[in-house]
């Protein structure tokens, strides 16, 4: 059975009438900017809406922001730095295609990224030179005592 529906006064003031809701569409928005208007710009009505509630007005994280930080992922291509938007790995087939196929096949690649087992040769590399310098320093540290 469907929903009754029972016309409102717009809350706006406009007189005009809803059909259920508490606005006519569009008139929250220009409700909204009237109260910034009259109060003398947003910054002012924040100042006076935390003096109200006695406690500080902080931005609240979009879904955008959540689902970029979404289990703490980082999207980013472990071979080249790229970040992919919006919060997914979307494109990272054609980015790895157009740029790393000469690494390894996209196949393999998506297997150890999705795995978060992918490691970057080149810093590979870096990371085991440096602890074999480190070995050969520890070495002639401990043969001179």
């Amino acid at each position: 059975m469907p929903r009754k529906i029972i016309p409102k006064e717009c809350g706006c003031g406009c007189g005009g009438m809803t059909k259920g809701g508490q606005f006519i569409p569009g008139h929250d928005s220009i409700l909204l900017s009237s109260i910034v208007q009259r109060v003398g710009g947003l910054l002012k009505l924040k100042t006076i809406v935390e003096d109200h509630i006695e406690e500080e007005v902080s931005v609240v994280e979009t879904n955008r922001e959540k689902k970029k930080t979404k289990n703490n992922k980082d999207f980013t291509c472990p071979e080249c730095g790229y970040e992919f938007k919006g919060g997914t790995w979307g494109g990272i087939d054609s980015h790895w295609k157009a740029r790393h196929r000469h690494i390894m096949s996209y196949e393999e690649a998506w297997e150890l990224i999705r795995k978060g087992k992918y490691v970057n040769k080149v810093r590979m590399r870096k990371n085991i030179g440096t602890i074999i310098k480190w070995g050969k320093a520890y070495a002639q540290d401990n043969t001179r005592k």
